[in-house]
């Protein structure tokens, strides 16, 4: 398993080598507002995701990309990690693209990379994902 201070090295590289142009990798640290600075954006966030899975090993729960939980690489690390409790967003009905009103179940989350592929969610500018 690894440590906040492991996943945190491992997350800023790939954000400094894959994610952001040449000119500003040198300014990306672990506490940098990766929205709010306008490091990525709502398609990076997405590779980022599937970078954090694939070193955890696991999916994060849909519940779990919030914000919250994404703000600065050091805040990833720390809540997925497990040094910290995850913000989560409430289970909620919402309308799917034919205005059906459907409540998702995290018991069979699928990565958010296919969810957004078929339209089933849209991330927001500022982070946000809606249903």
């Amino acid at each position: 398993m690894l440590t906040a201070r492991e996943l945190e090295s491992r997350l800023l590289d790939y954000t400094r080598t894959k994610l952001v142009t040449p000119e500003t990798r040198h300014t990306v640290t672990g506490d940098t507002r990766l929205f709010e600075e306008r490091v990525i954006d709502s398609l990076r966030i997405l590779e980022l995701i599937a970078f954090l899975e694939a070193q955890l090993g696991r999916k994060v729960p849909d519940a779990q990309v919030v914000l919250a939980n994404f703000r600065t690489i050091k805040v990833m690390a720390t809540v997925f990690a497990g040094d910290a409790a995850p913000a989560v967003t409430p289970r909620r009905q919402s309308r799917n693209r034919a205005g059906i009103s459907v409540r998702r179940s995290s018991s069979h989350a699928e990565p958010v990379a296919e969810l957004i592929h078929r339209g089933e969610i849209e991330v927001l500018e500022g982070g946000e994902i809606r249903f």
